[in-house]
């Protein structure tokens, strides 16, 4: 599944969301634009599972002490998208997906719910309210088991991205190349009384000269 057919999908199980006493597959026959056949079946194999990742969405919430002002389907989807359509070694659709709700923080966090074991035990007994034991090893048990340490991968990754494009390397001042020779020092200003005095009234006057007397004793 590619980012388009996410987002019809999504878009699809919101629209349906908003309708009363009508069944998935009634409201698809209801449709009368085309839909690609991919997003049909998981559609209906989402609906199929609603209860299992509607209480899946509850947890997750409570034990992430999430406060949401929506009504939990793009939560239950992605979980949908870890468990029945997550096919590694390939990632990148997964990540590209991901990308697009990463702006609500908590999104990520979906990839990091199965790391608590009581998570996927929990999983699984949820699963098995309404599905046989066999059923739920081979299209619950094992996909998460199988793909837990992919999860971890795509959400490193939604991690180093957000870092790349939010925080910019910090530049690194080039050391200018000053001459390191010592100064020498300026001569000293003309600045004493005996060095101003013949340049008073702005031209150079002749210094004062005193007169000496010696008094010789008889």
């Amino acid at each position: 599944m590619n980012v388009k057919q996410f987002k019809k999908l999504f878009q699809l199980c919101e629209d349906y969301q908003k309708i009363t006493c009508t069944t998935p597959t009634e409201y698809l026959n209801e449709q009368n634009h085309s839909l690609d056949e991919d997003v049909i079946f998981h559609f209906l194999n989402f609906y199929r599972h609603d209860k299992v990742f509607q209480e899946i969405s509850d947890h997750f919430i409570e034990y992430n002490s999430i406060v949401i002002n929506m009504n939990g389907t793009r939560i239950k989807l992605l979980f949908y998208l870890l468990i029945f359509i997550f096919n590694p070694p390939n990632t990148t659709r997964i990540e590209q997906i991901f990308l697009t709700v990463s702006k609500i923080s908590y999104m990520t966090k979906i990839l990091l719910y199965y790391s608590d074991k009581s998570n996927q035990i929990r999983t699984a007994k949820s699963a098995c309210k309404y599905f046989e034991n066999e059923y739920v090893i081979n299209n619950f048990v094992y996909p998460i088991l199988n793909n837990e340490e992919y999860y971890r991968n795509v959400f490193d990754f939604l991690t180093e991205h957000h870092f790349r494009r939010h925080h910019k390397k910090l530049t690194i001042p080039i050391e200018m190349n000053v001459s390191k020779k010592a100064v020498k020092a300026p001569p000293v200003p003309v600045n004493t009384p005996a060095e101003i005095e013949p340049f008073r009234g702005g031209k150079f006057q002749e210094p004062h000269t005193r007169k000496i007397y010696v008094y010789r004793r008889n």
